[in-house]
């Protein structure tokens, strides 16, 4: 006789794939129908402990917006969070809210305060810049207590405020303008006095590493009135202007004073191991409706990272893709919310490697196992030898399910481009997306389990230094489910 213990399973925390759900039940149901002598009670309680219990349902779990126009959102811990919302259009509103249950229900603490910037700066302590509502004195609002109460201070700005750097409760940085020029101010004292440091350079976000090198903090400014990126080294006595590969930057995070990343609107993902001093791109999936769309990011260390993208819909509605790295951008791979929910993108807040949220406009998620397994649609390997010619090779596995390798061999330093077709001509993907790429033999990985059953190809062309096409070449390969 078969029985399950329900006292036993619901000690134990699941965290399944919904496939391996669907597997259970439907084996469960297979003894029911074979009169197989089962206890229907422990039936219906072992399944109501996979539908009850929302961490096995789904790695991102959906969290509806307690209201619409959220701009900022961070977390002392797993329960306790704090969500900013700004209208800046009539009807004006703006406002905070505060979560005890990790998000699933939330309180109004102020529909008055007009937050622009957020920082936890420890396990209780949090600061936000921003001015009451038809006021047009800025504040530096403050938190002791998980956001239970606030204090302000620092009013005295002729101008505004828009972002805000601490490293410690006393030691910190704003950033805006004073009424004529843009400029940051710093405080030694939590916000008390702020003495103004710079009188040209400042306004937009503004971001320290946690640690002095060399007797100073690492800080950078990314200037929303000019679209300059400035950087200091000595706590912010002195900046100078940092080149960065993109026109419209979109997010940036720093990890220290060398590691980073940036984001371009709707274009490539940027990684910096020097400061920001050279930038080098970091390939990642889209195509098939996954958008070029990387966003706003979250270093959880060195090694993981999360990015908010986007993915269109039947209708050409869009939904939140999460892109990941756990090996320091290396490789991208991405997490797919399987919501429903038009917007894209998204606010990211980790207090951990697993547990963390996403919140657009419309809608929130989150998660308590670093969103659950990745998706890759290309890794790749690369033999830095010398070949004689260039050449592609056959896909192996060929037929594939759902993952295939394709290798090219480069004699030459080239720009390459490695596509993804259907048998109509439709581009399906970009593995690699007019990349430099040093001479050598090279193998990549397309995983592509929503693909129909078909002949698809893949085209390989590489560029010389003067843009002449030095190859181009097409081979099919057959996916069968």
């Amino acid at each position: 006789m078969y029985k399950l213990h329900t006292t036993f399973l619901s000690n134990i925390n699941f965290t399944l794939p919904l496939y391996y759900i669907y597997n259970i039940l439907k084996h469960i149901l297979k003894l029911i129908v074979n009169r197989t002598k089962v206890s229907i009670i422990s039936i219906l309680l072992f399944t109501s402990i996979f539908l009850i219990n929302h961490k096995c349902l789904c790695q991102w779990v959906y969290q509806s917006n307690p209201i619409t126009y959220v701009t900022n959102i961070k977390f002392f811990n797993e329960n306790t969070g704090i969500l900013i919302y700004n209208m800046d259009f009539y009807p004006f509103s703006a406002g905070m809210m505060i979560t005890t249950d990790g998000g699933y229900n939330w309180t109004t603490v102020s529909n008055e305060i007009h937050c622009l910037d957020m920082q936890v700066i420890d396990s209780t302590t949090m600061y936000s810049v921003g001015n009451v509502i038809l006021s047009a004195r800025y504040k530096l609002f403050r938190t002791f207590n998980c956001g239970a109460t606030w204090d302000s201070v620092a009013n005295l700005c002729p101008g505004k405020y828009d972002g805000l750097s601490f490293v410690d409760k006393n030691t910190g940085w704003i950033s805006g303008d004073n009424g004529s020029n843009d400029c940051i101010w710093k405080t030694t004292d939590g916000g008390i006095h702020f003495t103004q440091i710079t009188d040209s350079t400042g306004g937009g976000v503004i971001r320290f590493t946690k640690h002095k090198v060399n007797g100073g903090y690492t800080g950078w400014n990314d200037s929303w009135s000019t679209a300059e990126f400035w950087k200091t080294t000595n706590s912010g006595n002195n900046w100078s202007q940092m080149q960065i590969p993109v026109q419209y930057l979109h997010d940036f995070m720093f990890i220290d004073e060398n590691t980073g990343w940036l984001t371009e609107w709707g274009n490539d993902i940027y990684k910096t191991t020097n400061g920001g001093y050279n930038w080098f791109v970091q390939s990642y999936p889209y195509g098939n409706g996954i958008e070029k769309s990387a966003e706003n990011i979250f270093i959880v260390n060195s090694d993981i990272v999360f990015i908010s993208g986007y993915k269109y819909l039947p209708g050409s509605l869009q939904h939140i893709i999460i892109f990941k790295t756990i090996n320091g951008g290396t490789n991208w791979g991405y997490q797919e919310i399987n919501m429903n929910l038009a917007g894209g993108g998204g606010l990211l807040y980790f207090i951990n490697s697993l547990t963390g949220w996403c919140y657009n406009g419309l809608g929130g998620f989150h998660t308590t196992n670093g969103g659950g397994s990745i998706l890759y649609s290309a890794i790749e390997n690369i033999n830095l030898k010398n070949p004689d010619n260039f050449k592609l090779s056959q896909n192996y596995p060929n037929p594939f399910n759902p993952i295939t390798k394709i290798s090219y061999e480069l004699p030459k330093d080239s720009k390459v481009s490695l596509i993804i077709y259907d048998i109509l001509g439709k581009e399906i993907r970009r593995l690699v997306d007019n990349e430099f790429k040093q001479a050598g033999i090279y193998s990549i990985d397309f995983n592509e389990p929503s693909l129909a059953s078909g002949v698809y190809f893949y085209r390989l062309v590489a560029l010389d230094s003067f843009g002449k096409t030095s190859y181009n070449k097409v081979k099919s390969m057959v996916y069968i489910k």
